[in-house]
């Protein structure tokens, strides 16, 4: 299976860590209803639809992404697209059997709107897929979300302590990668304490800073936040795309921690039914090693 072209502004590897969660969750949508909420450009929503969902629904706020989201989709009749708030949900009770919701409740001013919508219109043994980023390695005691667009970002603890409060079972696995591509990340993401809190007071220190401390700060501050790709990391980053296969794609699920890229959260009414999900997923894992 040939996936359809990335958008031109992101790497292949930033491609293939943010379309990870819809190959995990391809192994489970096969015959079941399924909403995309957040889908973006739509490639994981067309990769759900190509593993065999009997029906999905894709939802998203940006029209830009929408539109190429329906050109991906929309010539099946078995998938609808939708401009729509995730945390006002349109649709009616109870009406998915599967939910997927891949970095998303970052976003959102009220998270908790969010889940009760998506609780709402799960079947009774219906599944939520859910990941975020993980704060514990992106973020430094105190620091805001160096992402501007993320309102917040969540440590193991605290998010599975905020899913329970909306759903009797909760399983929160960790999304890794290859070694190579988990050190680029580990590289780009980990924070220094020394460039987060210059640039923290600098500013504070305007009046008496010399002009080269002001210039170094912000050159580190901004590297901290944003990353570089090095030369020596051109071939990691620009790697061919491979099929969407669980067994071959380049990140894996792992038990979670603080070292993980991503939290991928399982989350439903029937411990049973969950259990069976996250074994779907990982079998992949299994099979790798």
């Amino acid at each position: 299976m040939e996936l359809p072209p990335k958008p031109q502004y992101i790497h292949n590897l930033e491609f293939m860590r943010i379309l990870a969660p819809y190959v995990f969750a391809s192994r489970v949508v096969r015959g079941k209803s399924v909403l995309d909420v957040g889908c973006g450009w739509g490639h994981g929503s067309w990769l759900l639809l190509a593993q065999g969902a009997r029906q999905l629904a894709a939802a998203d706020l940006d029209t830009t992404r929408l539109r190429h989201a329906s050109s991906l989709c929309g010539g099946s009749q078995l998938a609808g697209i939708f401009a729509m708030d995730a945390q006002r949900l349109a649709f009616r009770d109870h009406s998915f059997e599967v939910v997927t919701c891949f970095e998303v409740i970052e976003h959102v001013p009220e998270p908790g709107a969010l889940l009760c919508e998506i609780r709402r219109i799960l079947t009774r043994d219906g599944i939520l897929l859910l990941t975020t980023p993980n704060r514990s390695l992106r973020l430094l005691p105190l620091q805001r979300p160096w992402n501007s667009e993320h309102l917040r970002e969540y440590r193991l603890g605290a998010l599975r302590r905020f899913l329970r409060v909306y759903f009797p079972s909760v399983e929160v696995i960790g999304v890794r990668g290859s070694p190579r591509e988990y050190a680029f990340y580990r590289r780009k993401w980990k924070q220094r304490p020394f460039r987060v809190y210059l640039g923290w007071l600098v500013p504070l220190l305007s009046v008496c800073t010399p002009p080269w401390l002001k210039r170094f700060a912000r050159t580190r501050v901004n590297e901290a936040r944003y990353g570089t790709v090095r030369d020596k990391d051109e071939c990691i980053v620009n790697r061919p795309i491979p099929a969407p296969d669980a067994a071959n794609w380049p990140f894996h699920v792992a038990e979670a921690s603080r070292e993980c890229l991503n939290f991928l959260a399982v989350c439903g009414f029937d411990s049973r039914r969950a259990q069976g999900v996250l074994e779907q997923i990982t079998l992949a894992r299994a099979r790798r090693e």
